[in-house]
């Protein structure tokens, strides 16, 4: 019998073959590395988290089953089954992101969402795209932007 050891194998083992892995997804884990692991499924976090993971995404260094694997240790609880049974029945990034709102921001949710935003722009207190991104939308800090 005769076997054949692929060729992903054989560079992890060979010190001298190309490097197993391209610049782009090293890049990728990086910037991944960045993004806090999510704290509380509070619907304000979840947005803040994947406007974070968006952001990466739309570089275009890995493909979207990719992404979903690696972004797996950012989440806890039913964040984590979900993103599991979208790996599961192979969905792609946006379907997987039509679910979330879905299942995470029914209308009610996205409506206080708007409203608070609406809220704090008319007090003057309304918060930049900068501000959401770091902090949330109700203002609670998420994690420090460096060199901000």
């Amino acid at each position: 019998m005769h076997c054949v050891v692929p060729p992903a194998y054989v560079q992890l083992w060979n010190p001298h073959s190309t490097p197993l892995y391209p610049k782009s997804y090293k890049t990728f884990l990086e910037l991944l590395r960045a993004v806090p692991p999510l704290c509380s499924e509070e619907p304000e976090l979840i947005m803040g988290l994947f406007i974070r993971l968006d952001a990466v995404h739309d570089l275009g260094l890995v493909d979207d089953r990719t992404f979903i694997i690696k972004i797996l240790p950012l989440m806890s609880g039913s964040l984590l089954k979900f993103l599991r049974d979208s790996l599961r029945v192979g969905s792609d990034r946006a379907e997987c992101k039509a679910r979330l709102l879905r299942e995470y921001f029914p209308h009610f949710v996205r409506e206080r969402m708007i409203r608070d935003l609406v809220v704090f722009n008319i007090q003057g207190e309304g918060p930049s795209s900068t501000h959401v991104y770091r902090t949330g939308f109700r203002g609670r800090q998420i994690s420090p932007v460096p060199g901000q």
